[in-house]
């Protein structure tokens, strides 16, 4: 991003995504392990009362369209003005990493990357078609 200055600015943004229980883990009736605190900046983790800080956390309610119209966008957007961006995922095993960026078996849960192709390719038609 350019600033008021003119001078580029640079930025590396954590974002965190608690993970909905998945089907099994609602038919054991699982506790929930994470409280989102400090208006969506933080966590807390309910049995060791650890925090940790971010630039935003999303809830388990909140779906990844949605994720995507609050943050994704504006990246894929910054791309094709010629910044570099990346968006990746990182995470333990089963926390949903791929379902995130994938999305799900069918086409009503898309994930970040069909939805950043979806943007990029509305964005080329939309100012140069």
């Amino acid at each position: 991003m350019i600033s008021s200055t003119g001078a580029v600015a640079n930025s590396i943004n954590v974002f965190v995504r608690v993970k909905p229980l998945n089907q099994s883990e609602k038919a054991m009736d699982k506790n929930k392990q994470w409280k989102i605190i400090n208006e969506n900046k933080g966590i807390l983790h309910t049995y060791t009362r650890e925090m940790f800080t971010f630039d935003k956390v999303f809830s388990e309610d909140i779906t990844t369209e949605e994720i995507f119209e609050n943050e994704g966008k504006k990246l894929v957007l910054s791309a094709m003005e010629g910044f570099n961006v990346t968006i990746f995922t990182y995470g333990q095993t089963a926390s949903g990493k791929t379902f995130t960026m994938r999305g799900g078996s069918d086409t009503e849960q898309p994930g970040i990357i069909p939805l950043s192709l979806k943007e990029i390719f509305h964005d080329l038609y939309s100012n140069h078609g």
